[in-house]
Parts: structure tokens; C-alpha cells; sequence
């Protein structure tokens, strides 16, 4: 593997997390119909994202390798 390979997975790898991120302070944010959330709930969302960065660092690496499962 390239390092320029090495660093796309991982650009595309962080850029899901933010995504992530972003998506569920956006749902949380139209569900409870606030325009702000606390420092509590961001601290959650932003935990459970990097919760899920293994699961996320297989299927994106998977991809990039266009192998089944990793």
C-alpha cells in the first residue's frame, strides 16, 4: 500500500465521523427542537461516533482493498 492510499482511507475514515457526528446532533437537534445542544450531549454523540471508528476503519479500508470483509 501506497502512503497516498494509507492517507485517502484515512481521510474518507475521519470524514464518516464527522459526518457522523454531524448527522446526529442534526436529528437530536430537529427531535428535541432545540437550536443548541449542551456540552453533555455533544460529549455522547461524540463518544458514540469514535465508538464506532474500528467498525467504520473495516468497512471503508474494505472498500478501498474491494475485499468482502477485513
Amino acid at each position: 500500500m501506497t502512503a497516498e492510499a494509507y492517507l485517502s482511507i484515512y481521510k474518507k475514515i475521519w470524514a464518516t465521523v464527522r459526518h457522523d457526528i454531524w448527522k446526529n446532533i442534526e436529528d437530536i437537534k430537529k427531535k428535541q427542537r432545540k437550536e443548541k445542544l449542551t456540552t453533555e450531549e455533544i460529549g455522547k454523540i461524540n463518544n458514540d461516533a469514535h465508538d464506532k471508528f474500528e467498525s467504520i476503519r473495516k468497512e471503508i479500508y474494505a472498500g478501498f482493498m474491494e475485499e468482502d470483509d477485513i
